[in-house]
């Protein structure tokens, strides 16, 4: 193994080390939305397909909420629009941290941006240019 494998493995077991408790918290948020879905009448594939498209929890959440009450598909859509418009201002202050990294990595940096991931990206922003990706 070559000196970039090894900092390749180095950098991505610190990764999985640093999410791990991440995402166990998110286990429980899971049980919780689905049974929630459920309940509101939401079937099993649209929640499904939210959770892969939406990937915001309090979004869900809200989501799930105005659908059980009537609300209409516009107004859901408008409403976790504005929930989270707060990304937009995290990726923003992570922005010059950034500028090294080619846009495929950009993308799914963008998809995976949640509160608990700009925590962990922000108390580590001076790293991020120097993360090796490819």
């Amino acid at each position: 193994m070559n000196e970039t494998d090894k900092s390749t493995t180095t950098a991505c077991l610190n990764g999985v080390r640093r999410a791990l408790p991440i995402v166990l918290g998110y286990v429980p948020i899971g049980f919780a939305y689905g049974v929630l879905a459920g309940k509101s009448g939401i079937s099993a594939a649209n929640t499904l397909i939210m959770s892969l498209i939406v990937f915001a929890g309090s979004a869900q959440f809200i989501a799930v909420g105005l659908f059980a009450s009537g609300t209409g598909p516009a107004a859901v859509i408008l409403t976790t629009f504005v929930v989270n418009l707060r990304h937009l201002l995290m990726a923003a202050s992570l922005t010059p941290y950034l500028s090294g990294w080619k846009k495929k990595h950009l993308v799914f940096f963008a998809y995976e941006l949640t509160d608990e991931t700009f925590a962990l990206h922000s108390s580590a922003a001076k790293t991020l240019n120097s993360c090796p990706l490819e």
